[in-house]
């Protein structure tokens, strides 16, 4: 079962909330009972879910994925087997998984008093019954074309997708934005302040239509403080 961002971000939520709850007694005794509620449902549904898929006995062979293993980029061949046998493996699973879940969470909670772990299973465990395939199918009656992504006998791998070719790639080149116009600017050197010319910086002394930064800072400056910026300012060309 993956992990969706809605999933850990609803996780996340629920254990940034757990800092502001005050556990009192009452509270502790209230949500051990719904987690106790909640894992003899699960437990009773994992077990009803198995005994469903035996005797169901769907001989059918099929050809599935293995799992991936961590740190590894592709799964490997598939395998052959029924759909009994790998719908069996798959309730065991969660039903050991269920189990494992349930008895650590108790464990936290009555060994070394940790009421967070009710919870936060209490929140998680609904989610993860709720992804199982099984569960969907069996108890929701929801149809789910290819639940384990199988192929059945005589059916072939579907092919890979193919890279995008020279045609889509001019296509997305045709479907870019042009790029904007550049501005016809003077970039001419100025002969007074030794820089460019252009809407920044601009002398009046070279005949352009705009002043330089000196020339438009003497109406709002005295002549002493005007002197002083323009010696420590080496940009601004000579008044």
């Amino acid at each position: 079962m993956s992990e969706s961002p809605q999933r850990m971000a609803l996780m996340l939520m629920v254990m940034m909330g757990m800092g502001q709850v005050t556990w009192t007694p009452e509270l502790v005794a209230f949500v051990l009972q719904l987690f106790v509620a909640y894992a003899i449902f699960q437990m009773t549904v994992s077990l009803w879910i198995r005994l469903k898929v035996v005797q169901r006995q769907d001989t059918r062979i099929i050809f599935v994925a293995p799992p991936k293993k961590p740190f590894t980029p592709e799964a490997g061949p598939r395998v052959k087997t029924t759909y009994v046998e790998h719908e069996l493996k798959a309730a065991n699973s969660f039903l050991l998984q269920a189990a494992m879940s349930t008895g650590m969470t108790l464990l936290l909670h009555l060994k070394f008093d940790i009421n967070q772990v009710l919870l936060l299973q209490l929140v998680s465990g609904p989610l993860q019954l709720f992804d199982y395939a099984l569960f969907k199918s069996e108890i929701l009656g929801i149809s789910l074309d290819r639940k384990w992504g199988e192929l059945l006998e005589g059916e072939e791998e579907p092919p890979a997708p193919e890279p995008n070719t020279s045609a889509d790639q001019d296509e997305q080149v045709a479907q870019e934005p042009p790029a904007p116009k550049s501005k016809n600017i003077d970039v001419s050197t100025c002969a007074r302040c030794f820089r460019a010319r252009s809407q920044f910086c601009q002398c009046r002394r070279s005949r352009s239509r705009f002043q330089c930064t000196a020339h438009n800072l003497a109406s709002v400056l005295n002549a002493s403080s005007l002197s002083t910026f323009m010696t420590n300012s080496f940009w601004l060309c000579p008044l």
